[in-house]
C-alpha cells in the first residue's frame, strides 16, 4: 500500500465551477468567481476585506508592503516556521528578527518577543503551526504596548479558532495560502484579509502591477502580477463551500491517529490548548527519549513500506540563503530540537480509515512496539554493530540443478566475511557430490554437511545452524524461490540494529507466485491464509510468520532457544523473539516457483494438518500470555531464563 503525505479532494462544487469558468471564456484574471470568491472568503471570516493572489508568499509579500513595512524596518518572525514567512519580509525590504518556539504547539515563543524589540520594528508575524493556533490575546497586548502593526501567517489554519474567533480574523492582516496540500486548495493560490480600508486598496492595486484607478497602463509605484485566475478562484469557491465538512474529517483523522499511536514509548502526539481549536493541517509527531529510531530511521523505515512523511521546518536562521543577517549565530534550542525529532504524517483529506491503520501500524512494527506493552528493560533497543561473519545455510534436496548457481550468486551478492553451509538431507540425485567438486576446486568457504537421516528441511536447517561460526546467520531455500540479490538488504537491516530481518512474501510490496499443479496451489493458498489469521488474531505488526529467508544475530538465536514444540519452526521463532521483545522488520520479495528439479520442501496434506493442531495450540499459548501481560504480570511470569540465560516461553 502506498500513502502519500497528502491527496488533496477536489469538490464536485468545484469541478463545476471551474468548467463554467472555462465555458465562459474567463480563464485569466478578470471573471466573476474571483470577486465571489473573495466575497464569500472575507464573510466566512467575518472581515471586511479579501484580496486574491498567487499563493501564501505572494500574499504575505504584499501585505507587507501595503501595511507600510520596507527598507530600514524589522519584523520580528518565528524562527521555526516555512521559509516563505522570512523570504516575504526580505522581498518587502524589511529585516526579519527570529524568536524561538513553543515547545508545544511550535508557535512563537511570546515571551521571547520583547526582548528583540528595536526602535526599526514595525511589526510582528505571529505563524499559526501545523493547524494550531498562537496565543493571540499575549501576542497582541504586547503590539499594543509597543506601537506594532500585526500580520497573521494563516496559512496552516484554514477554520482554525482562538477562543471562538476565527484565525485570520485578528491581526491587522491575514495571508492564507491555497497550495495544493491546504485545506482548501485552488492548486497555487493566495488570500490577503484585513478590516482597513486603505491597506485592502493598497494591496489589490500592488498585487494589479499597481495600475492607477483613475487611468489604466499608468504606475506611480512598483507593483507585482501577484493576481489569481477566475480558474483558480472557481475552485477555490467550490471548496470553500466545503470547508466544514473538510474540518469534520481532519478532526476524525486525529482521533484515529490517537486512538492508535498513544502509549508508544518516545512518540509525542500533538497537543491542543484548551483556548483553540486545532484543526491538524498536518498530523505533526516528535520523537523524544525513548524512541528506538532517529526520526530520519524512521522515515527511511516508513519509506520501504510506502508510507510517505516529511521533516519538519528547519531552524530559518541556519538557512544559507539567510547568512547575512547578523543574528545567524544565535540559539534558538526550542527550534533545533524539534527540527531535529519532528515529523509529520499522512494528513490529507483523501486519507482512509485503512491508510491510517496501515501507517500507525508500520510505526509500530519499526519502531519495535510490538513486544509485551510490560517489558521495561531495554533487551530489543540493539545498537548499531558491523557484521563480522556471515553463516549461510542452505538446506538442500534434489537440487543438483539449482545448489552451484546458487552459491556463486550468494558469492556476488555478499561482500562480508562468510561461510555457506551446504545441508544436504540423503539427496537421491548428484547434489552432494557437485558440492563437494565445488569444495575441492578451491571454494574453501563452502562446507558440506551430509545428513543420511532424511528428516527434512527444518531439520536441515538446524544442523545448519549448530555448524555455523558466523555472528550472523542467513537461512534460505535452495530452489531459487528467494532471490539472492535481497540477502544484502537484510544484512543492512542487522547491522541498523535489527535483530532479525525476515524476507516477506505477505507484506505489502512482496507476492508469491503460483507454480502449475494443484499442490502448490494448495500450499500457497493454506500459507496465505494461516499468516493472515494469525496476524489478524495477535494483532502483531508482522505479515510473513512461516517464511524461510531470515536474517539473525547468533546471539538472538541462542536467547531464543526453539524447540519446535508449538508448530511451525520459523513461526515458532518470530512468536519466541516478538515476546521476547527483540526487532525485527520484513523486506517485501517476490517468492517464485522453484527453479529446477522436485524437493520434498512442498506441503502435503499429512503433514499440515499435523503442524495445524499445533499451530492452533501455540495461538492458544500465546493469547494467555498476551492476557497475563494486560493484566499486569512481568514478562517474567511467562519467559523463564534458561541456565545459559537463554529464555524459554512456558
Amino acid at each position: 500500500m502506498r500513502v502519500p503525505v497528502n491527496e488533496p479532494v477536489i469538490t464536485d462544487a468545484a469541478k463545476r465551477y471551474v468548467i463554467e469558468a472555462m465555458e465562459s471564456g474567463w480563464v485569466s484574471s478578470a471573471g466573476k468567481y474571483i470577486d465571489q470568491f473573495e466575497e464569500k472568503f472575507a464573510k466566512y471570516l467575518g472581515v471586511k476585506h479579501a484580496v486574491t493572489t498567487t499563493s501564501g508568499t505572494s500574499a504575505l509579500h504584499v501585505g507587507l508592503l501595503a501595511m507600510g513595512i520596507g527598507e530600514g524596518d524589522e519584523v520580528i518572525v518565528p524562527n521555526f516556521t516555512m521559509i516563505a514567512s522570512v523570504f516575504a519580509v526580505i522581498h518587502a525590504g524589511a529585516k526579519p528578527v527570529f524568536v524561538d518556539c513553543e515547545s508545544d504547539t511550535f508557535t512563537i515563543d511570546i515571551s521571547g518577543i520583547e526582548e528583540k524589540i528595536t526602535k526599526n520594528t514595525k511589526a510582528v508575524m505571529p505563524v499559526h503551526i501545523y493547524g494550531h493556533p498562537v496565543d493571540m490575546d499575549p501576542l497582541l497586548a504586547l503590539a499594543k504596548r509597543h506601537n506594532l502593526q500585526v500580520i497573521e501567517d494563516a496559512a496552516e489554519v484554514h477554520g482554525a479558532r482562538y477562543k471562538g474567533r476565527l484565525c485570520g480574523s485578528i491581526g491587522d492582516v491575514s495571508c492564507f495560502s491555497f497550495y495544493g496540500n491546504k485545506i482548501i486548495t485552488t492548486g497555487e493560490g493566495g488570500m490577503i484579509v484585513t478590516d482597513d480600508d486603505m491597506i485592502a486598496s493598497h494591496a489589490r492595486s500592488l498585487k494589479d502591477l499597481a495600475h492607477s484607478p483613475q487611468k489604466r497602463f499608468t504606475h506611480e509605484e512598483v507593483g507585482y502580477n501577484f493576481r489569481m485566475t477566475n480558474l483558480q478562484a472557481a475552485c477555490g469557491l467550490g471548496q470553500l463551500e466545503s470547508i466544514e465538512k473538510f474540518l469534520e474529517k481532519k478532526q476524525w483523522m486525529a482521533r484515529e491517529y490517537e486512538k492508535r499511536l498513544q502509549g508508544i514509548p518516545g512518540l509525542r502526539l500533538p497537543v491542543t490548548k484548551e483556548w483553540a481549536e486545532n484543526v491538524y493541517w498536518m498530523y505533526a509527531v516528535l520523537l523524544e527519549e525513548g524512541f528506538p529510531l532517529s526520526r530520519d530511521a524512521l522515515r527511511e523505515a516508513l519509506k520501504e513500506k510506502g508510507v510517505d512523511t516529511r521533516d519538519f521546518f528547519q531552524p530559518c536562521s541556519s538557512q544559507p540563503a539567510l547568512r547575512h543577517l547578523s543574528q545567524t549565530e544565535e540559539s534558538f534550542p526550542v527550534t533545533e530540537h524539534i527540527a531535529e525529532r519532528g515529523l509529520y504524517l499522512p494528513s490529507g483529506l483523501a486519507l482512509t480509515k485503512e491508510q491510517i491503520e496501515y501507517v500507525c501500524e508500520a510505526i509500530r512494527e519499526v519502531s519495535h512496539c510490538d513486544r509485551p506493552a510490560c517489558r521495561t528493560d531495554r533487551l530489543s533497543v540493539t545498537p548499531k554493530a558491523d557484521i563480522q561473519k556471515v553463516s549461510v545455510i542452505l538446506p538442500t534436496y534434489n537440487e543438483a540443478g539449482n545448489i552451484i548457481p546458487l552459491i556463486a550468486a550468494i558469492d556476488r551478492e555478499i561482500s562480508h566475511e562468510k561461510e555457506i553451509i551446504v545441508v544436504d538431507d540423503n539427496s537421491p540425485d548428484r547434489t552432494w557430490k557437485l558440492v563437494q567438486r565445488h569444495i575441492d576446486a578451491g571454494h574453501s568457504h563452502v562446507r558440506l554437511e551430509r545428513r543420511m537421516t532424511d528428516r527434512g528441511l527444518t531439520k536441515s536447517i538446524r544442523h545448519g545452524i549448530e555448524c555455523a561460526t558466523g555472528d550472523t546467520i542467513v537461512w534460505m531455500d535452495c530452489d531459487f524461490s528467494m532471490p539472492p540479490e535481497k540477502i544484502p538488504a537484510l544484512l543492512r537491516k542487522i547491522e541498523e540494529g535489527y535483530d532479525i530481518a525476515v524476507g516477506s512474501r505477505f507484506a505489502p510490496g512482496g507476492s508469491q507466485k503460483k507454480a502449475e499443479g494443484e499442490e502448490s496451489a494448495l500450499a500457497i493458498g493454506l500459507s496465505t491464509a494461516l499468516n493472515t489469521f494469525t496476524r489478524w488474531s495477535l494483532h502483531r505488526g508482522f505479515y510473513d510468520y512461516t517464511s524461510g529467508f531470515i536474517a539473525i544475530r547468533r546471539r538472538v538465536f541462542d536467547d531464543i532457544r526453539l524447540t519446535g514444540d508449538y508448530g511451525d519452526y520459523f513461526m515458532d521463532l518470530m512468536y519466541r523473539a516478538i515476546l521476547l521483545g527483540y526487532s525485527f522488520i520484513e523486506i517485501p520479495y517476490t517468492c517464485v516457483p522453484r527453479r529446477e528439479g522436485e524437493s520434498k520442501t512442498g506441503a502435503d496434506i499429512a503433514s499440515l494438518a499435523k503442524n495445524g493442531s499445533q499451530y492452533f495450540r501455540m495461538i492458544a499459548r500465546l493469547w494467555a500470555i498476551r492476557a497475563k501481560h494486560r493484566m499486569g504480570y512481568s514478562i517474567k511470569d511467562s519467559v523463564s531464563p534458561s541456565p545459559r540465560g537463554r529464555g524459554k516461553i512456558r
